[in-house]
């Protein structure tokens, strides 16, 4: 007896692959078999829709799955940064999702991972950066000595 195939059909349409099949319809066992083969979470059709987006603009239910196979996408390479052709990023096709669970998930998880890289990247998270240098002054002003800044009245 010969084994069953599955049956993928929207692969081949639209240039979609398989792992971009397997996210559209969460099938996260399949999802992680088309990683582990070597598939390229990164692929793009020919709307620029990747593995990713297509996991994000899906309607069901399934919040534990797809957010599993999201952090698995992202452990695996996926880019949050990529753009589709109508200039749409990550965030914005998860705000198409009826999900108001996993579209929490999906804004905080962008803010970990872009805080992420531009921590890797040298730069200081804006919102440290307020707090770290102090405003602007009037190169006019006279200059403060730090002695008399941080000594007690008597």
């Amino acid at each position: 007896m010969e084994k069953p195939l599955l049956v993928s059909p929207l692969v081949g349409e639209r240039q979609m692959t398989a792992l971009m099949n397997f996210a559209l319809c969460c099938y996260p066992s399949g999802l992680s078999r088309e990683i582990r083969a070597g598939a390229d979470p990164n692929a793009q059709d020919q709307n620029g829709y990747t593995a990713l987006m297509w996991l994000c603009r899906m309607h069901d239910n399934h919040f534990r799955e797809r957010k599993r196979m999201f952090r698995s996408l992202v452990r695996h390479g996926a880019s949050v940064n990529l753009l589709d052709t109508a200039g749409l990023d990550i965030l914005a096709h998860a705000l198409d999702g009826p999900e108001r669970r996993f579209r929490r998930f999906v804004r905080a998880e962008v803010r970990r991972i872009r805080k992420a890289q531009r921590c890797a990247a040298g730069s200081k998270p804006r919102a440290a950066l307020g707090r770290i240098l102090p405003p602007p002054k009037d190169p006019s002003a006279p200059k403060a000595d730090l002695a008399s800044t941080f000594s007690r009245p008597s």
